[in-house]
C-alpha cells in the first residue's frame, strides 16, 4: 500500500488519456462534450428546468471564463443558443439545439463504452460503476470540505 497513491494516479491519468483521445472525439473538444452532456442529462431529468451558465459552472466545476469560451464555441457551431433573462440580465439561459454533431459523437462514445463493457463482463461493469461513484463522491467530499492535508 506504500505507493498505491502513485499507482492510482497513474491509472486515472491513463484512463483520462484514453477517454480524451482526439481520434475518438473528433467533432467536439472535451469541454464542449462535457457541456453538451450536462445539458442533455438535465433535459432528460427535467425538461422544464431552465439551464443557465451559472448552473453549468456549478454542475461541471468549471470556471466562468472557461465556461464562457466553451459556450461561445458551441454557439458558433450552432449547437447551443444563449439568451439573457428579461427579468435579470445576469441570468443567461442556454438552449440545446440537438444538432447531429453532438448526437453522433455521443453515440460513438456509447458504442465504445458498450464494447468495453462487453469485454470486461456485466459483473465487473457493475463493480466499476459502483467504484466510480464512490471515488467521485469521496473526491467531492474532500474538495468541498477543503481538507487541509490535501489543499
Amino acid at each position: 500500500m506504500e505507493h498505491i497513491n502513485e499507482d492510482v494516479l497513474t491509472a486515472w491519468l491513463r484512463l483520462s488519456r484514453v477517454i480524451c483521445n482526439e481520434r475518438l472525439v473528433t467533432e467536439l473538444p472535451l469541454n464542449e462534450s462535457l457541456v453538451c452532456n450536462a445539458i442533455c442529462r438535465s433535459l432528460r431529468q427535467d425538461p422544464d428546468r431552465p439551464i443557465t451558465a451559472t448552473w453549468l459552472c456549478s454542475e461541471l466545476k468549471m470556471q466562468k471564463s472557461l465556461a464562457n469560451r466553451t459556450l461561445t464555441s458551441l454557439e458558433e457551431k450552432g449547437i447551443i443558443s444563449r439568451s439573457r433573462s428579461e427579468d435579470d440580465k445576469r441570468n443567461v439561459f442556454i438552449t440545446f439545439n440537438h444538432t447531429e454533431t453532438y448526437e453522433e459523437q455521443h453515440g460513438q462514445i456509447l458504442a465504445l463504452v458498450d464494447t468495453i463493457l462487453e469485454k470486461i463482463g456485466k459483473d465487473k461493469a457493475n463493480d466499476i460503476l459502483t467504484l466510480f461513484h464512490l471515488i467521485a463522491d469521496a473526491a467531492d467530499e474532500v474538495i468541498e470540505h477543503k481538507h487541509p492535508e490535501v489543499l
